[in-house]
């Protein structure tokens, strides 16, 4: 996939070539010519932020300090949240290292995934570079009952899921208040639903994993053929189609890093091998391809991209996820014309539009329930209320432009329509 043909802007581009150099693939002297084509710097730190690549931005440019091109308000800010990072981190680290401790004393078998694993690894020598949301922890399920009873002790509480939910569940959540923030620990007995089309055995990876004895206690961790299936094949795993939809550069990041600290000790062939049996090729391979084209990574092999290639990968789907997931320039058009009518207009025959049309309150629901019930400390009146004008402000604004301009509405639908039959032809493949 060329850069070239995705027509990425500066401010893209140069988001890119930061995460490029703090992964260690030198690119300084691009980085150096893009500084001097005036970019939009609003934009930059916007997307700076929504990917939380703030560690990562500010690692780079530290190579940089001499240009006068970088607003200095922008590094201090960036400063800010890297101390952010490194403090909330800390406490993340914290109360890791306070449930190995337990977990051992238990004898429970604890497996640290994702973020968390890759504070104590890959960003051990500067834990300021990686946001952390949560700690995702992994145990066997008969274990979770135990585990309950070592948090509920240290503040903990059960976070709550809607019924749906909690009926094909595959972890538990819980959270505490501490300095401002909530922690968030998700303790899980699998890593997908049970009705998914991809066939992760998280039993077969938590039983290869080796013993990591420390002072604190001992915990367990996977190979890293099993870490890079797994990180990889989480990115894409639940990538729906629908508003606001983002893969977050940050988790890109650390699949290059594994990649470069790893790369000549990884077996390839067992990589493939187990994706293949999991049913994970198309993902995993799709994430492979898009860090290599994307962050420059160098350590994979062609191998890889061949048996991507035999799962009928098509360079659209690519540039799909780029376009659509990463880099998204169609939030205007997004704003004028909502999602859903969008959906409605793409669905082929009056049963399936139907169909999106009585779909609709669950999505409402749940993005009611992921972003606004607990921005609004859990106040439903006021969550609602909130999720109500964000709908009718949306619903209001396509009015106005099929009223106001309706060539240039057909033109918009029409466009936004192609775009999202090619997301779909993505999804579908992802899928299986």
């Amino acid at each position: 996939m060329e850069l070239k043909a995705l027509n990425l802007t500066p401010e893209e581009m140069f988001i890119l070539l930061c995460c490029r150099q703090a992964v260690k693939q030198d690119a300084a002297k691009d980085i150096d010519s893009l500084l001097g084509q005036n970019l939009d710097w609003t934009t930059v730190e916007y997307m700076i932020g929504l990917h939380g690549i703030a560690g990562f931005a500010l690692a780079a440019l530290a190579q940089h300090a001499h240009r006068t091109d970088v607003p200095d308000t922008l590094i201090e800010r960036l400063k800010q949240q890297g101390l952010k990072n490194f403090l909330k981190n800390h406490f993340y680290v914290q109360e890791f290292h306070k449930l190995v401790k337990a977990c051992s004393l238990g004898q429970i078998r604890l497996v640290p995934l994702k973020g968390i694993a890759f504070l104590t690894s890959l960003y051990a020598h500067n834990t300021a570079l990686r946001s952390l949301s949560d700690i995702d922890i992994l145990f066997e399920k008969i274990d979770i009952e135990r585990v309950e009873d070592i948090l509920v002790p240290l503040g903990y509480q059960t976070e709550h899921m809607d019924a749906r939910a909690e009926s094909r569940a595959f972890h538990s959540a819980y959270g505490r208040r501490v300095s401002g923030f909530t922690l968030l620990i998700e303790a899980h007995w699998d890593f997908d639903y049970a009705d998914s089309p991809y066939k992760i055995d998280i039993a077969d990876m938590r039983q290869r994993s080796r013993e990591i004895k420390t002072d604190i206690g001992t915990y367990y961790e996977l190979s890293i053929e099993d870490t890079l299936i797994l990180n990889c094949f989480h990115i894409l795993r639940h990538i729906p189609k629908g508003p606001d939809v983002l893969l977050y550069l940050k988790n890109f990041c650390d699949i290059a890093l594994l990649l470069k600290m790893h790369g000549g000790t990884i077996d390839w062939e067992c990589i493939l091998q187990r994706s293949r049996h999991y049913n994970v090729i198309r993902p995993v391979g799709m994430v492979l391809l898009l860090v290599r084209d994307l962050l420059g990574a160098k350590d994979i092999p062609c191998t890889v991209f061949k048996a991507l290639q035999a799962e009928g990968f098509q360079e659209d789907f690519a540039a799909c996820a780029v376009r659509e997931y990463i880099f998204n320039p169609s939030k205007a058009e997004r704003k004028s014309l909502p999602f859903l009518m969008v959906d409605i207009a793409t669905a082929v025959g009056l049963r399936e539009k139907i169909k999106i049309i009585i779909g609709a309150p669950k999505i409402f629901l749940s993005l009611y329930r992921a972003r606004y019930y607990e921005r609004y400390g859990r106040s439903t009146p006021r969550a609602l209320a909130h999720i109500t004008w964000y709908y009718s402000r949306k619903a209001a604004a396509a009015f106005a432009l099929w009223v106001r301009a309706p060539r240039k509405a057909a033109q918009l639908q029409k466009k936004r329509v192609a775009v999202n039959r090619k997301t779909l032809a993505a999804i579908d493949w992802l899928r299986g």
